[in-house]
């Protein structure tokens, strides 16, 4: 028996007009062709969403799996249709030389839309060692 779900397309205006895509019911997986490897990896994250380089919001997270070119996220708050480019700082699980907490950096594009996650794709990123606040929000986040 296959899996119900209604796919719509709404075009984003801005800069760079695009269609996303919004599923609504189960949503299927989400599109693999484009990552050779994907792993289940949750990792607690802080976002800022933006629209035409505009702070449109931000919140938490978790990575629900990581590939190298795109991650699928869960995000518990719907996002706002208008987003065109986020920034995540990923808390990572390892420690520079044992002592100083890392957070990875990510810029990306939002891809597949679906209740409860987000697939995006990885448009650059870098490892920088995470501030007091950071570390205090990643703790009390998980």
């Amino acid at each position: 028996m296959g899996v119900a779900f209604t796919l719509s397309t709404m075009t984003v205006h801005g800069n760079g007009d695009r269609a996303v895509r919004k599923y609504t019911g189960t949503p299927p997986d989400p599109p693999k062709a484009s990552v050779s490897r994907w792993y289940p990896i949750a990792l607690v994250f802080q976002y800022k969403a933006y629209s035409a380089a505009h702070l449109v919001q931000s919140g938490v997270g978790e990575t629900i799996e990581i590939g190298s070119r795109g991650l699928r996220l869960g995000i518990p708050d719907e996002l706002a249709p208008q987003i065109t480019e986020m920034h995540l700082s990923i808390a990572w699980p390892a420690m520079l030389n044992g002592v100083t907490p890392l957070q990875w950096y990510v810029r990306a594009k939002p891809a597949w839309r679906a209740p409860g996650w987000l697939f995006v794709c990885i448009v650059s990123h870098e490892f920088r060692t995470a501030g007091v606040r950071s570390r205090q929000v990643m703790a009390a986040c998980g």
